[in-house]
Parts: C-alpha cells; structure tokens; sequence
C-alpha cells in the first residue's frame, strides 16, 4: 500500500522519531523489556534461551514450557520484591543490587603500530 506524500502519514507521529522526546519516552519501556529478556534467559535460574534445558518435542510443548518458565520468572521477581519491601519496612538493610560493570569501549586500533612505527622497525615479523 503506498500513500501519496500530500497525505502526510509519514510525518504525521506525535514525537519524530529518534528526538530527545521519544528518547525519553520510549526509552524506559524498551529498557525494561530487554531487562526482562536477560532476567529470563538467565543460565542460574530459568535458562529460556538455552534450547537444551527444554527438552520436549513439538511446538505445543516449547510454547507451554515458556510460558511457566516466564510466569516463574515473573514469580520470582514479586517475591524478591516482597521480600525486600518486608526487609525494609521491619528496618533492615537492604543492599543495593550489584548492577554488571559497564562494557570496555576499546578496539584493536588502540594497539596497531603507526605508519612511522612500521617505517621505523620494517615489516613486523
């Protein structure tokens, strides 16, 4: 299906896409969903993205299987929740959640020699 350009569909969104307010209003949402991805593919606990942990046959099964693995996963983060929530109130510390160090933003360029280091020395060896 094609519109001609006078019927502005492709500019008619409430927010461009890509500005700094569709940033921060479509940001949170995605980040929570891909959060929840890695919750449940997590190899400690439900392991969804490891095919060889679901062993059934059929896509009955696979669809079944993955919804309780994902209600297990929704389980257990009420009940983290709760629990934390009771800790606090009954005047315990709780400690913050370790939270993954960010990644290394390096590359191999960091290491290649110059243009005048390969004149220098000759071809590396």
């Amino acid at each position: 299906m094609s519109f001609p350009p006078e019927a502005g569909v492709k500019y008619r969104q409430e927010l461009p896409h890509g500005t700094d307010e569709w940033h921060e209003l479509y940001s949170t949402g995605r980040n929570t969903v891909e959060g929840f991805n890695a919750f449940v593919k997590d190899t400690a606990y439900h392991a969804l993205a490891d095919p060889g942990q679901r062993r059934l046959r059929g896509y009955a099964a696979q669809y079944l299987l993955t919804t309780v693995l994902t209600a297990a996963a929704n389980i257990r983060k009420i009940t983290n929740y709760l629990a934390d929530h009771h800790r606090v109130a009954a005047g315990e510390h709780v400690p913050p959640k370790r939270r993954r160090p960010a990644k290394r933003k390096t590359s191999m360029k960091e290491w290649e020699p110059s243009g005048e280091e390969l004149a220098v020395g000759g071809p590396p060896t």
